[in-house]
């Protein structure tokens, strides 16, 4: 079996990364609607590629469909052809693959090493540490005729240093594109807090530190993509993180195998963080953005093939499926016509640009690719007891503890089209927060956050420096 029908591993490299809150009442489940096709050509279309090649050559070739194996039967000029064709597709599968060189390590360690990881192209990637520490977050309340309990329900905090990584090569194997989130954080307090309600026992209340960047960059085969933070909320404040992709350009014999997964990728946009606690973002900065629409391998096609009707004698010989198309080489009608289009596709979405964010303290280096939305999320996230509910009864009642998100910091979220970046922005302080007693509440006791919110949206032209009255800084790099 050819290496381009082994399909690729759809890993789930972004588990909690990338979710925006590292501190969980339930199970995370993602709730990715992404479409990320493989270059990967099934084996059915295999055969069928086979079988009209010996076709149209003149051979005799018949394929079992029981697949796999591959076998055959036929002229030994027919089976002679369909192994030369059958190793192009291998050649062709194992160029697909990327080496990653990943380096992710606080400025100044003297330990650091790289990890090396080799892909295929629309395949993910995990690199670093993620830990899950468990705590009492919450109780469940249940009431009955004259008695009532309180089940005590566990929350985890998901922590971290490392970087979700996933790739995909360019149509002509010259360059990598990389989209990943970082993420560095770590649990900073788990604050013991006691209601003073003899049917609720100690909540635990964890702090955490973090900085999440989403971020792309298109590289030539063999660049480096950087990315620096300077001043993140942790015990280590800075780090750097270098990406090197590797690949093989195409190097075709007598058939051209076409890459064009990065092209109809469906890719979600990061997910949206709010400063939860009472503060209620305006639905321009609560949404999530438009990503680029896809380019599917077959409507490209379509507009192809159409120059092709009212000569089926003629038909090119080919093989199509999302994310790669397979032809003869020396085939100018499909080649002549599609290379450009693919030149100008990559033209269109390559389009790296360096940006800085600045505010808090926090500094973040980091890259955007044309069209797709980058975000800088950094500050510490805390839970609080805001309040009871009650259950009721005959003859019982019993407090329900609220608790809630609260995150102090800010979120950007922007994306780069043209010569200008456009986007939205968010700052979340809370003042000095006040614990009212259980006798001044007669439920237990509560936080009483107190919280300032500010929003704004976001247009900074490339070469340009935008500085807020709240304290936020964007700079965007000359394109």
């Amino acid at each position: 079996m050819p290496a381009l029908s082994e399909r690729p591993l759809q890993l789930s490299a972004r588990s909690d990364v990338g979710a925006g809150t590292h501190i969980r009442f339930d199970q995370y489940e993602s709730q990715s609607s992404e479409f990320r096709p493989a270059p990967y050509l099934p084996l059915n279309q295999v055969i069928e590629l086979l079988e009209a090649d010996a076709r149209k050559a003149g051979t005799d070739l018949r394929c079992l469909r029981t697949a796999p194996p591959l076998l055959a039967r036929g002229s030994t000029a027919g089976i002679e052809r369909a192994r030369a064709l059958l190793t192009e597709l291998d050649r062709a599968g194992r160029a697909q693959r990327i080496d990653l060189t990943v380096g992710l390590s606080p400025v100044g360690a003297t330990d650091s090493e790289s990890t090396i990881v080799q892909l295929r192209s629309s395949e993910s990637v995990l690199v670093g540490t993620r830990e899950s520490i468990s705590f009492l977050g919450d109780y469940d309340v249940n009431v009955g005729s004259g008695s009532g309990a309180a089940t005590p329900q566990l929350g985890s905090v998901q922590v971290g240093k490392s970087v979700a990584l996933s790739c995909w090569r360019t149509p002509d194997g010259e360059a990598v594109f990389v989209r990943g989130t970082l993420d560095l954080s770590q649990l900073t307090d788990l604050e013991s807090f006691e209601p003073g309600n003899p049917e609720l026992g100690v909540l635990e209340l964890p702090s955490v530190g973090s900085v999440v960047v989403h971020f792309s960059g298109v590289l030539e085969s063999g660049d480096e993509l950087a990315l620096q933070v300077r001043g993140a909320p942790l015990d280590q404040p800075d780090w750097n993180l270098s990406i090197r992709a590797t690949t093989s350009p195409d190097q075709p014999d007598s058939w051209r195998i076409a890459d064009l997964a990065w092209f109809e990728a469906m890719l979600d946009s990061p997910r949206v963080v709010e400063p939860g606690a009472g503060l209620v973002l305006p639905a321009n900065n609560a949404e999530r953005f438009t990503e680029l629409e896809p380019l599917p391998t077959a409507i490209l096609w379509g507009e192809l093939e159409a120059s092709f009707v009212g000569r089926r004698a003629d038909r090119p010989l080919f093989a199509l499926a999302p994310g790669v198309i397979v032809a003869p080489a020396d085939d100018l009608r499909i080649w002549g016509e599609l290379d450009p289009l693919l030149k100008a596709a990559r033209q269109a979405r390559s389009q790296t640009t360096p940006l800085t964010v600045s505010c808090s303290g926090v500094e973040v280096h980091l890259s955007a690719t044309e069209g797709l939305q980058c975000s800088v999320q950094a500050g510490t996230e805390r839970t609080a007891l805001v309040g009871y509910d009650v259950d009721i009864a005959q003859d019982a009642w019993i407090a329900d503890p609220i608790v809630e998100r609260v995150f102090d910091g800010f979120l950007v979220q922007a994306r780069v089209t043209g010569k200008e970046l456009s986007g939205s922005y968010w700052i979340a302080k809370s003042e000095a927060q006040r614990d009212l007693e259980r006798d001044a509440v007669i439920h237990g006791r509560v936080n009483l956050p107190h919280r300032r919110l500010s929003v704004g949206s976001l247009r900074v032209l490339a070469g340009a420096e935008v500085r807020t009255t709240a304290g936020l800084s964007i700079s965007v790099g000359s394109l």
